[in-house]
């Protein structure tokens, strides 16, 4: 079986679900095909993964995505923001070099 990390975020999507329904822990869990255990844990944070078939359900009963975004980790980030930096700083200095070119053709145009 598949499981899913689930964040704060997340846990807070599925406690907004369930009171914009009306429900309660156990009538929600019916719905779902879950013990009302296992969804009480998941809204407080004492279980830190939920199965693909409960994120298929809460899906379904939302009529939204419900699958967790996987985070990405602080390493990935970094790289990332450092590749964006050097295409910044290329960019920068490509527009730079046509920018005086063009000048310099205006000038003795």
């Amino acid at each position: 079986m598949v499981y899913y990390d689930v964040d704060d975020a997340w846990r807070e999507r599925l406690k907004d679900l369930r009171m914009r329904k009306g429900r309660t822990i156990r009538d929600m869990a019916i719905i779902l095909g879950t013990s009302p255990s296992t969804l009480c844990r998941l809204e407080t944070g004492k279980i830190k993964k939920a199965s693909a078939n409960l994120i298929l359900a809460l899906s379904n009963e939302s009529g939204e995505n419900f699958t967790p975004v996987p985070a990405k980790s602080y390493p990935e980030l970094k790289r990332r923001i450092s590749e964006l930096e050097k295409e910044n700083r290329m960019l920068r200095d490509y527009i730079r070099e046509k920018w005086d070119e063009e000048a310099l053709e205006y000038e003795n145009g």
